[in-house]
């Protein structure tokens, strides 16, 4: 529960400063240690028992050296907003409980990986903010939410560019590191002269970041063209 409430601070944080690196000073902060392979975290014929994780595919960016470029495809998702002045893990459980039973169906639905924070932002400061988790693709027609909180939809297409690290993160570094992993996520992308939506950023966790042993984290920002939900 406070691993999604601290992330959630640190995206705020991150949005709060200048979201261009060239009007202030870089820090280089790189020693994180590179993300756990998602072959070792997602399920895949070699590997069934994994947990399903969200479906893309991958495009070409000439010259990234951190960034990766991809395509989400339409699919059906479980949100929730995470709402003013109430504790962002609130909003996580929501989701949480409607994949485990607080459904129409009363099924227990697979969770699939990551779990989504996306956060639409206006003038420099958070206007809204979601927890997201895709339903696996057997549940692509999905029973309803029983919680009147939770939505269940189909997402649009999105193109995004996205850096991920690794490494067990210690609470009283976790907003430093991760404001950084965005500073740098966009100061390749202007270097790559690659036009973003500074406006619609997410950040998406396949574990807990305050866990021993290898990891993986995203940040992440949406293409020019692009909006949420």
């Amino acid at each position: 529960m406070r691993t999604v409430l601290l992330i959630c601070i640190i995206l705020s944080s991150v949005i709060a400063t200048p979201l261009f690196p060239d009007l202030r000073k870089i820090f280089s902060y790189n020693d994180q240690p590179d993300p756990k392979p998602l072959n070792e975290i997602c399920k895949s014929k070699d590997k069934p028992s994994l947990p399903e994780c969200a479906s893309y595919t991958t495009f070409d960016i000439p010259g990234a050296k951190s960034v990766e470029g991809r395509n989400y495809a339409k699919a059906t998702i479980a949100l929730t907003s995470i709402e003013k002045g109430s504790p962002p893990g609130d909003a996580y459980m929501r989701v949480y409980k409607y994949f485990n039973g607080n459904n129409s169906d009363k099924k227990t639905i697979p969770m699939t990986l990551p779990t989504f924070f996306a956060t639409t932002i206006d003038k420099g400061q958070p206007k809204d903010q979601y927890c997201v988790v895709y339903l696996p693709q057997e549940y692509q027609e999905a029973p309803k939410p029983t919680d009147e909180k939770v939505t269940v939809m189909t997402n649009s297409a999105y193109k995004v560019y996205v850096r991920a690290f690794g490494g067990a993160i210690d609470p009283k570094d976790m907003q430093k590191i991760y404001q950084e992993e965005f500073e740098d996520l966009f100061k390749e992308l202007q270097s790559l002269k690659i036009q973003v939506n500074y406006n619609q950023l997410f950040n998406a966790e396949y574990s807990d970041p305050r866990q021993p042993g290898q990891q993986r984290h995203e940040v992440g920002v949406l293409a020019a063209d692009q909006s949420f939900y």
